[in-house]
């Protein structure tokens, strides 16, 4: 059984400024040495005005997906694929300031199951897969090179990766 969307919905994207800050600010960091490789994992929740999609990180897919299925188990969801990374929190991190940038909607609302889910997003599109390859991936594979190529500092212009896949 499929879930109703929420009544509420809080849209938390924050302003392009604020992003570019956090981007100057994280992508310049030192990567920690507690960092660890891990997946990069992308599904899509059928719902009102073409869905939501969750982007999130993990060093096990396959429980990962289990976890999903057993702790919201209401939404329809479509797992769209998932991407390797050496430095999966920096990459996650970095990932989700692009993708923020670009999206029409961060919401925040109580699920079905309890739970506010975070870094999810909408995007303009009627087709999910097609906003998952044209615009989610290509952000997703750049900045997994980014971060690969080296472990202390990240020198990106975060304007010039913000335009780069829309807005």
């Amino acid at each position: 059984m499929v879930s109703p969307p929420p009544l509420v919905m809080l849209n938390a994207k924050r302003p392009l400024w604020k992003l570019m800050i956090l981007w100057r600010r994280f992508s310049n960091q030192e990567i920690s040495n507690a960092d660890r490789a891990g997946w990069i994992y992308v599904f899509h929740e059928a719902g009102s005005s073409g869905g939501i999609f969750k982007v999130g990180r993990t060093n096990n897919l396959e429980r990962r997906i289990h976890e999903w299925k057993a702790d919201c188990p209401g939404q329809l969801r479509t797992w769209l694929g998932a991407f390797w990374t050496p430095f999966a929190h920096r990459t996650e991190y970095l990932i989700h300031l692009a993708l923020e940038a670009q999206c029409t909607c961060r919401p925040r609302f109580i699920c079905d199951c309890g739970t506010t889910h975070l870094e999810k997003f909408t995007f303009i599109g009627d087709d999910p897969r097609t906003v998952f390859e044209e615009l989610i991936t290509p952000v997703i594979v750049e900045v997994v090179a980014l971060v690969s190529l080296t472990r202390s500092r990240l020198d990106t212009d975060a304007a010039a990766l913000f335009q780069q896949h829309g807005n």
